[in-house]
């Protein structure tokens, strides 16, 4: 997160925006925020007791030295944070701490019941002793997005010419051209988040395949709004298992692979969901029309599809579902002009079409579009 000086105005009772302010290159986010401190006496006054100056805390270390520089100045977050009444903390975590346990993980527990969100970025043998947790700690959570470094990316190389802190500072995002199986040998589940009741976005990045053992009741699914997994895969197993528990989600976003076949199997009944977006990415390995078979989606808007089969599944559901579709993007999908040119037709609140390889532009494909000189739009005829 970067700081918006402008915001300060209204957290800081006189304070006027400088004409010139520029951020120091050098310093990050917290830094920023302790420069106000250091103007004069009545800033650094109004400052310290401004409690939402000192909610966002990013926690980034990736030595011992540097966990115990930074954890100092955590310390003092926290505390001008508490200030008045506790404030709900935000933490940004990312460390690629060289051992078997992470310190981190201490601190995480120890203050879970004033976290907010939580967005935490760790090598994976990390994970497994923070979401072993029992249940119950994270009463405040409302946010949670959880990224596993690949190993590649964990190996320091001191060839570099960089300190251990600039090396990962860098993201080097390297990750292995064949996804892994996340914690193969863990069978327990993991509890730690199960019962946040506040819980509503989760978001995984791991680029690995999803574990059903110990992953399936990571999150309460059925409580959130926002779920973003598409940087795991998931095979349709999973996914058929996962769907009927998203019972209020607005946006889901999913990657299948062809682990456990191509076709979902059939569900016993039909499953409506309040979906606004809806990202799927099957790859070339699920049948579509499989896995939208079971579904009603009467409040989706936007949908953007990745190596969709054809049109007749997604006429299919849209058609089932009466919504009203208005963005919809096709990447690399297998489609030919007549199907596709009856489900534009059918679809009259369609406002944006975004195609990616998806379809050969011929002259009889454009004659099928109008443009809108009011909106800028390129609209179906």
């Amino acid at each position: 997160m970067t700081m918006d000086f402008s915001s300060l105005e209204s957290l800081i009772p006189g304070f006027k925006m400088p004409v010139q302010l520029s951020r120091p290159p050098r310093f990050d986010y917290m830094r920023e925020i302790l420069l106000l401190t250091h103007v004069c006496g009545r800033w650094r006054l109004i400052a310290h007791y401004a409690a939402d100056l000192w909610i966002d805390i990013q926690y980034h270390f990736h030595s011992e030295d540097t966990r115990l520089r930074r954890l100092n100045l955590v310390a003092l977050w926290m505390e001008r944070s508490s200030l008045n009444s506790p404030r709900g903390l935000s933490f940004n975590i990312h460390s690629c701490y060289p051992g078997a346990r992470n310190p981190v993980i201490d601190f995480i527990l120890a203050n879970a019941g004033r976290i907010r969100s939580l967005h935490l970025k760790l090598p994976e043998p990390h994970f497994p002793h923070l979401l072993q947790t029992p249940p119950g700690l994270f009463t405040t959570l409302e946010s949670l997005t959880l990224v596993v470094i690949h190993k590649c990316d964990t190996m320091f190389k001191s060839s570099s010419g960089l300190s251990r802190d600039l090396y990962f500072l860098s993201n080097r995002g390297n990750g292995p051209d064949t996804a892994s199986i996340l914690w193969p040998s863990v069978n327990t589940p993991f509890t730690a988040f199960q019962h946040a009741p506040r819980l509503r976005d989760f978001a995984f990045d791991a680029w690995a395949v999803f574990n059903n053992q110990c992953m399936f009741d990571i999150v309460p699914w059925s409580n959130l709004t926002d779920v973003d997994l598409r940087f795991v895969m998931l095979g349709v197993h999973d996914v058929s298992d996962l769907l009927p528990r998203l019972t209020k989600a607005r946006k889901f976003n999913v990657r299948m692979d062809g682990r456990q076949g191509m076709f979902m199997p059939a569900l016993p009944r039909t499953i409506r969901l309040p979906l606004v977006s809806l990202e799927w990415d099957g790859g070339n390995y699920v049948e579509d029309a499989s896995v939208f078979a079971p579904l009603v989606l009467p409040y989706l808007k936007s949908l953007d599809l990745w190596y969709n089969a054809g049109a007749e599944g997604l006429r299919a559901l849209c058609a089932r579902s009466a919504c009203k579709l208005e963005t919809l993007s096709l990447r690399d999908s297998h489609l030919s002009y007549p199907s596709f040119s009856k489900f534009l037709a059918e679809v009259p609140t369609l406002t944006s079409l975004t195609l990616y390889h998806s379809l050969p532009i011929t002259d009889k494909f454009l004659e099928s579009l109008v443009y809108d000189s009011s909106t800028g739009f390129i609209l179906p005829n």
